[in-house]
């Protein structure tokens, strides 16, 4: 813009150097003048940029909502006002908002987030500048990752909270994922979860029970039966069992060898001992009563007759020998748990009891997960109520008054 004399805005200035030339913004905040350069030439074009800026950053000092090191990120004055003008990589972001989740959740919770952290989460955003995420990066990691939405919820939990840490201490003003939907990001195949139960039939259950150890046959019966989770059936102590009047009290699991809480509210239930259960827990009493009385866990392993550390302890002495000898197609001991819905819906009974056996909070998953196996136990046909004859011939009675007028 050599050799022309040009009318500049109100607070706008050229600054020329040696080789370039840039523009500088001046305004008042906080009592202080601040003068910030912006590296571009001083054209036409960009002064008009420059003003409008401006006047962007006087209507945020006027409302209250202006961040200093979101309009000048590289700015040293920014630190002056309070503002964090430190730019950490996502992988410290990362590791603090880890060492944050981990007090709060359970140790086998620990162990995925862990996993979620190192194997995933890092090597796709460890390297990267706080403030230079953007939705784009995240939305493309979403796609080509292949993995499920189930599973990118779960490894959005620590990518969220590290973010929103960086909002809270001002390193960044957005949370670049919130606006992200994954319904509107993702093919419809991996939105929904191909996984679908997989249970015994009764044939299989009398093979299961018929080649079972005979020290894990009662073990393996109350299972069946009961369908509690594999952390719930091996934390049952003997002060759980009220033989009385047939209920089993469920209140905790073991996990990772470590007693825990169940994993919801309605988790923690009593249930109702079917015949078959019954006497297995009379048989099992027998067998590990005397060990530690009460206080002792009902179901143990057998040569050591220690109690059993998590489910993959049980997978090795229990399920995986017993469904081999059975000679049965295998499947996981989960499976168990699905065994003793279907069974039930098949026999006709109540959802709402099964719900409360299986320690949901309602029917919900038992219409979404076991719809095919829920009978109709009412054969006759269905009649809807009232009486339409009436209104019906008053009807035709009327048209046929009309017509004849």
């Amino acid at each position: 813009m050599a050799g022309r004399k040009i009318k500049l805005p109100r607070g706008i200035k050229i600054r020329k150097g040696k080789t370039s030339e840039s523009i500088q913004i001046a305004f008042t905040y906080k009592g202080v003048q601040c003068r910030e350069l912006l590296q571009m030439p001083a054209t036409a074009g960009n002064l008009k940029y420059a003003a409008n800026l401006r006047h962007e950053i006087l209507a945020e000092i006027e409302r209250g909502t202006f961040s200093y090191i979101e309009k000048f990120p590289d700015s040293k004055r920014a630190a002056k006002f309070g503002f964090n003008t430190q730019k950490p990589l996502m992988k410290d972001q990362l590791t603090r908002a880890f060492g944050i989740k981990k007090d709060q959740v359970k140790p086998s919770s620990i162990k995925a987030y862990h996993t979620s952290l190192t194997t995933h989460l890092m090597p796709a955003f460890g390297h990267l500048r706080v403030d230079l995420v953007t939705p784009a990066i995240v939305r493309d990691w979403f796609v080509e990752s292949g993995l499920s939405a189930k599973t990118l919820r779960n490894h959005r939990i620590l990518l969220d909270m590290a973010l929103n840490m960086a909002v809270q201490d001002g390193i960044i003003s957005r949370n670049p994922t919130e606006s992200l939907r994954l319904e509107h990001i993702l093919p419809k195949k991996r939105q929904k979860s191909d996984y679908k139960p997989d249970p015994f039939n009764k044939e299989e259950i009398s093979k299961i029970i018929a080649a079972a150890d005979e020290w894990y046959r009662p073990m393996l019966i109350t299972w069946l039966f009961t369908g509690m989770r594999p952390s719930e059936l091996i934390a049952l102590t003997w002060k759980d069992i009220n033989l009385e009047d047939r209920f089993i009290d469920v209140n905790k699991g073991h996990v990772l060898g470590d007693r825990q809480t169940p994993k919801t509210e309605s988790s923690v239930r009593l249930i109702d001992m079917l015949p078959p259960v019954y006497d297995a827990l009379i048989e099992q009493r027998k067998k590990t009563l005397f060990l530690n009385g009460e206080d002792g866990q009902v179901f143990r392993t057998k040569k050591s007759k220690t109690c059993f550390l998590d489910h993959r302890n049980l997978g090795r002495y229990v399920w995986k020998p017993t469904i081999a000898r059975a000679k049965i197609r295998y499947r996981n001991q989960y499976q168990a748990r699905h065994t003793f819905a279907s069974q039930m819906l098949t026999e006709g009974n109540d959802i709402w009891w099964l719900a409360q056996q299986l320690g949901h909070k309602g029917v919900d998953m038992i219409n979404r997960v076991y719809g095919q196996w829920i009978q109709d136990n009412n054969k006759s046909r269905y009649e809807a109520k009232g009486n339409w004859e009436k209104v019906v011939s008053n009807s035709h009675d009327y048209h046929t008054n009309k017509i004849s007028t």
